[in-house]
């Protein structure tokens, strides 16, 4: 979990409930992602990423990465970070900790990896859908009031709406909003 106002993430047994671990990362971590081999930490203050090893529970790498990312996720080869402050999502190389590509996307606050697309919430009330072997915008979709939150069951995308306690379904072959 990360814990922004001590600027750490830990790590808890579910077992027992008890912390384990804690790591220092950045200023105000406000999101956690797994490639299946690391941890990604989005530090909104500090703007950058820490890239973590869950074994020996170390920060191995920090990437600089636009002004204030609040939103993380990984399709295992590439971690995408949604930073509002600098209106873009930034591509990193897993293999080699590098940024190697910025979409501009207005206001984006948080991402998801579903459907062979990455999807990105925006402050605009829309959901854009990019294509990430060519970083592409190929689709930009009304949300709702304050779309936040973005989660995949495995048939539809699920975004909740901040300022009017709503879900909005997404079908990911139509683009469509429901």
């Amino acid at each position: 979990v990360t814990n922004q106002s001590s600027a750490t993430i830990s790590r808890i047994d579910i077992a027992s409930d008890r912390v384990v671990a804690t790591v220092a990362v950045g200023s105000e971590p406000r999101a956690i992602t797994s490639d299946g081999a690391n941890l990604w930490v989005a530090n909104y203050a500090s703007n950058n990423v820490s890239r973590v090893d869950p074994v020996t529970n170390r920060v191995v790498a920090t990437i600089a990465v636009g002004q204030n990312p609040s939103g993380i996720a990984s399709d295992g080869k590439f971690v995408w970070v949604a930073s509002a402050g600098a209106d873009r999502l930034t591509k990193i190389d897993t293999s080699t900790n590098t940024v190697v590509a910025n979409v501009s996307i207005s206001k984006p606050t948080e991402v998801a990896f579903a459907f062979g697309s990455v999807w990105v919430t925006t402050d605009e009330s829309r959901v854009v859908r990019v294509n990430p072997s060519t970083n592409a915008v190929i689709a930009n979709i009304n949300a709702g009031d304050d779309p936040r939150g973005i989660a995949s069951d495995g048939t539809s995308l699920w975004v909740t709406n901040f300022d009017r306690d709503t879900i909005t379904r997404i079908n990911p072959n139509t683009n469509a909003a429901t």
